[in-house]
């Protein structure tokens, strides 16, 4: 019940204008931070895959590869390979961007993608 109401809190509440989960709510303003990190966009996927297998909404397919469009077009590095930090449209803002670190690769983006391999077997075996 957790995994669900948060996938349908997620879904009301913290999607972008380019379908991109936003990561941060400013409670005092009441408003979404608008920059988009590596973390958020992996674990979403692996979120609003696994609500979708738990409860087969068919709403929470268009999510999850909006948010796999977003990753194409904005932190995927096509030229050098990896994930940015930072979406390429936020970067103008932070000098600081890179994109190696403990917690990247190692750990948020590969280990998503091990999830959803594990979880798109587990929706195929159910649904045959």
């Amino acid at each position: 019940p957790v995994v669900l109401k948060l996938a349908d809190t997620t879904l009301a509440e913290g999607i972008g204008e380019r379908g991109q989960v936003l990561d941060q709510f400013d409670c005092v303003k009441r408003t979404n931070h608008p920059e988009s990190h590596w973390w958020a966009q992996a674990e979403a996927l692996v979120g609003f895959l696994n609500a979708y297998y738990l409860n087969g909404n068919e709403e929470l397919l268009p999510l999850y590869e909006s948010i796999w469009q977003f990753i194409c077009d904005f932190h995927k590095d096509v030229e050098f390979g990896e994930w940015h930090w930072l979406a390429t449209i936020d970067q103008a803002n932070h000098p600081e961007v890179y994109k190696a670190g403990g917690w990247k690769a190692p750990y948020h983006n590969g280990r998503a993608m091990m999830e959803i391999s594990k979880l798109v077997d587990r929706i195929h075996n159910k649904n045959n």
